[in-house]
C-alpha cells in the first residue's frame, strides 16, 4: 500500500478552490490512515486555488509533524507553460494570455495548453510513486480530472472530495 516509511499523496484541485477547511480535513483524513512516518504531498504549484492551499497546509503543519517525530514534505511540480512538447500539434496551438493571467506563469505572452497535462503525467510518474491521488474539483475542473484519470490509469487509487461530500471522499 505504501513505499515503506514514505506515503506519497498526489494532490490536485481547481485553481479556483477556496475551501481550505475541506482540503485540510481531507488531507488529515488520508494521512491518518497511513501510519507512515514521512508524508509527501505532491501538487501542481499553480498560483492560487487548491495548489496554494496544499502548499500552505504543508507549511503550517510541518512543525506539528516534526514534534510528532514525523515529516511532512511538500513536493511542488510546476508546469512549464512556455514550453511546447513533442506531443504538441505542428500547427499553431498556443493560447494568448489574458491580461492579469496568474495561472499560466512564464515569460512569454502566450502559453502551451499541453503544459498542464504534461505536468500532471509527470506528477503521476515521479518517484516516490504516489500511493493515492486526492482530487478537489469544482465544476468542470478539466485539469483536476485529467490528473485523476492519469493516476487511475497508472493504478493509483483515486479519491475525490467535494463540498457536498465533506467527509470520506468518494473513491473513483
Amino acid at each position: 500500500m505504501n513505499n515503506g516509511d514514505v506515503f506519497c499523496i498526489l494532490a490536485t484541485g481547481s485553481r479556483h478552490h477556496e475551501d481550505a477547511g475541506l482540503i485540510g480535513e481531507s488531507l488529515y483524513e488520508v494521512i491518518a490512515g497511513t501510519g507512515a512516518r514521512n508524508i509527501v504531498i505532491r501538487h501542481g504549484a499553480c498560483p492560487g486555488g487548491a495548489d496554494q492551499i496544499f502548499q500552505e497546509f504543508c507549511e503550517s503543519e510541518a512543525a506539528w509533524f516534526d514534534r510528532e517525530g514525523r515529516s511532512l514534505i511538500v513536493d511542488p511540480v510546476p508546469a512549464d507553460w512556455d514550453f511546447c512538447g513533442p506531443d504538441c500539434p505542428p500547427r499553431r496551438h498556443r493560447v494568448r494570455k489574458k491580461p492579469g493571467d496568474v495561472f499560466h506563469p512564464g515569460v512569454l505572452d502566450d502559453y502551451c495548453p499541453g503544459a498542464g497535462p504534461r505536468r500532471n503525467l509527470a506528477m503521476v510518474e515521479k518517484l516516490p510513486r504516489p500511493d493515492v491521488a486526492v482530487g478537489f474539483p469544482l465544476g468542470r475542473s478539466s485539469g483536476t480530472e485529467n490528473c485523476l484519470r492519469a493516476a487511475k490509469a497508472a493504478g493509483i487509487p483515486v479519491r475525490r472530495f467535494t463540498t457536498r461530500a465533506r467527509r470520506g471522499g468518494d473513491a473513483a
